[in-house]
């Protein structure tokens, strides 16, 4: 994401409003490193964890975004706006899940010494 969102305009015209949002989506991505600690600690596998955080973030954003008047809801976007937003959020969760899988290690290697 690049940081810029297109918001909808009022009714009476077709242009649109650019605004910044990288503060928003930093906060918000940092804020789903929380449940996917929380799948660590429970035992579960890395890929299923990964698996579980996907759903939820893709989840979330398919319902959130157009709550917040953000984006239309997904019955409305076409087969390749799905396909990139859903790609984006497994290259997310499947980054968080590798950094999780990283500092889990180093972690429980500190606590070897």
């Amino acid at each position: 994401m690049s940081g810029l969102v297109v918001e909808r305009a009022p009714e009476a015209t077709r242009y649109v409003r650019v605004r910044d949002v990288r503060v928003p989506t930093f906060v918000y991505g940092t804020a789903w490193g929380v449940p996917r600690g929380l799948l660590g600690l429970t035992g579960i596998p890395s890929a299923v964890a990964t698996a579980a955080l996907f759903a939820g973030v893709q989840g979330s954003a398919m319902t959130m975004m157009p709550a917040l008047d953000i984006a239309p809801p997904p019955t409305e976007w076409d087969a390749r706006e799905l396909a990139v937003d859903a790609f984006h959020h497994v290259v997310y969760a499947v980054t968080v899940g590798l950094v999780f899988g990283f500092l889990d290690r180093r972690s429980a290697q500190a606590r070897e010494r």
